[in-house]
Order: structure tokens, then sequence, then C-alpha cells
């Protein structure tokens, strides 16, 4: 009897254990300078690359904005070269898009664009 709750036990860990690639970022520096990660087996994995991409112009100031979950999607906007900034995540490309849009004119920005968009496609 013990024998097989052993197996059981067994079997449930090994279906469960299983790594997905679930993480994304975006890192966001001075004016537009921004960098991003999707599809990481670790967050912190995700992390590091948005930082490096956002520093490979020099930017010391990059820290990270967004996490972006598994199966969901980041946007970063901008309003010219150095105005207002919005960043988001949404379960939809469109939605995060539209968040981080309304983020970036709720902070003054009068003509925003979206620079950075992706899903993260755990």
């Amino acid at each position: 009897m013990i024998l097989k709750s052993f197996y059981v036990v067994a079997i449930v860990l090994t279906c469960t254990a299983a790594p997905a690639l679930a993480a994304g970022a975006i890192a966001v520096g001075e004016c537009d300078r921004a960098g991003w990660s999707k599809n990481y087996e670790t967050e912190s994995g995700a992390r590091q690359r948005a930082l490096s991409e956002c520093r490979a112009n020099g930017d010391r100031t990059c820290v990270i904005r967004v996490e972006v979950p598994d199966n969901a999607c980041g946007a970063f906007a901008v309003s010219g070269s150095c105005g207002a900034r919005g960043w988001a995540y949404a379960q939809s490309e469109p939605r995060a898009v539209e968040l981080a849009l309304q983020a970036c004119r709720d902070y003054g920005g009068t003509n925003c664009r979206v620079t950075i968009r992706f899903c993260d496609e755990g």
C-alpha cells in the first residue's frame, strides 16, 4: 500500500514539474530608450535581457517597468522622442497597445506612438 502511494506522488510531481516559457519584460531608460524580451523560461532571464537591450546604447538609467506573464502581451509608447511615456501588459496585443497609449496620454503626451509591442507565447 505504501509503495502504490509513492508511485502516484512521483507521477504527479513528474507531470507538473515541466518548465514553461513564461516570462517577458520591458525595461525603460531615458526618453524613448527601452528594451524588451519575451518567451524566457525565468522572470530573471527576461528581466536581464530587457535591461541589456535597454542599456545597449549606454543608458544606465534603465529599469524594469513591465513584467509580462505567460500568454500576455506588452507595449511601450512615447510622446515625441523625449516626452511622456506609457507602458502596459494585457491579454491581447491591441489591449496592451491601447493601455500603453492611454498611460502616455495620461502623463501629458500629445502625439504618443508605440515603439515596442510583443506577445509572450508561453
